[in-house]
């Protein structure tokens, strides 16, 4: 390139999340945004009622965030360099194993589980 430049997508943030023994991982991504530093996961019974469970550093196009939780909704912000949030996901429901194998082999590519 050859000037400095940087973008917000005009749509959120994408999350899959995934429980495996009573343990969610949480999967964010948002392509085509360059101001994410960190993600800042959000966990509780409903989308009304999340709170902050950790927040990570962005480690690539998508990041893997292992937690220790099980809560039945979760949601992600997006965090720029000073910890501003640029966006918030659509809040999603965790997928179970079934569930993944099957979302899978029905080859559809992207995990459905929103509220």
């Amino acid at each position: 390139y050859k000037f400095p430049w940087n973008a917000t997508p005009y749509y959120p943030p994408a999350i899959t999340v995934r429980t495996t023994n009573g343990k969610a991982t949480v999967y964010a991504s948002w392509n085509g945004a360059t101001n994410v530093t960190q993600w800042r996961v959000l966990a509780g019974n409903d989308p009304t009622h999340l709170t902050t469970i950790t927040t990570t550093p962005k480690t690539s196009f998508e990041t893997t965030i292992p937690t220790t939780t099980n809560a039945p909704a979760y949601a992600i912000q997006a965090l720029d360099p000073t910890g501003n949030t640029l966006a918030t996901s659509p809040t999603v429901k965790p997928e179970t194993p079934s569930q993944t194998k099957k979302t899978q082999s029905a080859g559809t590519p992207e995990p459905t589980g929103a509220y």
